[in-house]
């Protein structure tokens, strides 16, 4: 697990951090600070929060559109600052500067938890953060803080208000108990940040992997009978790998998460779009979601791959992001309402990405824990030679899905064997731990149908509308 928020860095430069509430003075005084160093001789760097232009748009946007989960609000942020930490603060750190935060990873820890977030899992998610050498805390009075912003604006914006809470249709009074809730936490971070956290109880990710209580089938004609436990990361199926979302329980709901996992080229859409058709035959209600269909997150991702920018980190959290957003405006009101989700990718892909691209593995699990363990999941399984051909006779070789941007060669065929291959094992690491039901994807389409439905129908069982 990583651990350099609470560990303090080797670089030749200085990390300063100011702390506050909106109001609370502590921009203002970092322009003071900046401009004393600068005078005094000193090479100065100045960060703010959220100013990363990377997630700009998508923040704009579902600020706008008054669309933003407290999930998605904490990670569009964490993807802000891993952003900037990446670009804007160890560089300069590096080279000897003093770097100044006007906002650090505290402002997630007390912001996110208010608006309901697992306080666990935000200290877990900023673990990659570099310990400051020097945080400053502005403690104010929230009445005080209040005068401060309505003398330089005409109203509240909608997210500093809190008005996405619903506590109150006044946006002061609203304020008012948002600040109420952020200031014990962030009272509780003052002195903290050098302290190590708390050992965490494992969630079901950490049973998982250290009991090694998971099954898998190798062999698609053999019939694996239905454990409500399951083969589920250690958690049962329908229920929250993790801390989960505070916010949003959802013991008990009817409908079913059905995945389809495997690497690009392997015929996971079309395996999908035909189990929707029977399903929806059958009398089932049925709602697709897939990677990076989010309308929040997906013209950022899009735009982010077509520029080359994002590093291993700010890809992770993008596409858990997208996850996120998907997972509650699209798979968590399918379950309430008792349809059968299908999934074209869930988070095993990204788990095995982000894997390969050498992130530290329980902080991802810790990462994914606010997702629901699915009922069944399928992996089409295939060699890297035979998927290397069937992408070529598709039309070629995408840059990210041949790992170019590891800089492992400039030779795209060599560099998708290579990817590849270590995605796959990869998946096949994750076989056993998340009980995986695997299929041969060289075999033909029909012939992966037919075994998808005999399972699929043997799960949903004698009280399926097309039994009845």
């Amino acid at each position: 697990m990583l651990n350099t928020l609470i560990t303090p860095h080797s670089y030749p430069g200085k990390l300063f951090v100011v702390e506050g509430i909106d109001g609370s003075g502590k921009t203002t005084q970092l322009s003071l600070l900046a401009k004393w160093l600068t005078a005094a001789g000193h090479r100065v760097f100045v960060t703010e929060w959220n100013s990363s232009a990377l997630v700009k748009a998508a923040t704009k946007t579902g600020k706008k559109k008054n669309s933003l989960t407290p999930m998605t609000f904490s990670l569009l942020h964490a993807t802000d600052f891993a952003d900037r930490l990446l670009y804007k603060i160890v560089p300069p750190l590096k080279a000897g500067m003093i770097v100044l935060a006007d906002r650090y990873s505290y402002t997630a820890f007390s912001r996110d938890v208010a608006r309901g977030v697992d306080r666990q899992w935000v200290r877990d998610l900023y673990s990659f953060a570099v310990q400051p050498d020097l945080a400053v805390y502005f403690r104010v009075p929230i009445d005080v803080s209040l005068d401060r912003l309505m003398a330089r604006r005409v109203k509240l914006k909608f997210y500093e208000a809190g008005m996405d809470m619903g506590w109150s249709s006044n946006p002061i009074e609203s304020f008012r108990r948002d600040r109420g809730r952020v200031r014990p936490e962030r009272h509780r971070r003052v002195g903290q940040h050098h302290r190590p956290a708390a050992p965490v109880p494992q969630d079901g990710f950490a049973r998982a992997r250290s009991e090694g209580a998971c099954r898998m089938t190798t062999d698609p004609t053999l019939e694996v009978p239905f454990d409500d436990r399951g083969a589920h990361g250690g958690v049962t199926a329908g229920h929250y790998y993790g801390h989960g979302l505070p916010y949003q329980p959802i013991n008990g709901y009817p409908g079913r998460i059905i995945a389809i996992e495997g690497t690009d080229g392997i015929g996971r859409s079309t395996q999908i779009r035909l189990l929707r058709e029977w399903l929806e035959v059958r009398g089932h209600g049925v709602v697709e979601t897939g990677w990076t269909r989010s309308e929040l997150m997906q013209p950022t991702i899009e735009i982010a791959k077509s520029s080359n920018t994002l590093n291993k980190l700010t890809f992770t959290l993008l596409y858990a992001c997208d996850f996120a957003d998907r997972l509650e405006n699209e798979v968590i009101p399918a379950l309430k309402a008792g349809f059968v989700v299908l999934a074209d990718r869930y988070i095993y892909t990204a788990i095995a990405r982000a894997g390969v691209r050498g992130i530290d593995r329980d902080w991802i699990r810790l990462l994914y824990g606010f997702a629901i363990a699915p009922h069944l999941i399928f992996y089409l399984k295939i060699d890297a030679d035979a998927l290397a051909r069937r992408v070529l006779e598709r039309g070629g070789m995408d840059y990210w899905e041949s790992g170019m941007d590891m800089k492992a060669g400039d030779d795209i065929y060599e560099s998708f064997r290579t990817y590849q291959r270590q995605l796959l094992k990869e998946y096949a690491s994750m076989s056993d731990e998340f009980g995986f039901r695997v299929l041969d994807a060289r075999k033909s389409v029909n012939t992966i149908q037919d075994e998808l439905r005999r399972q699929i129908d043997e799960f949903l069982g004698p009280e399926s509308p097309g039994r009845m």
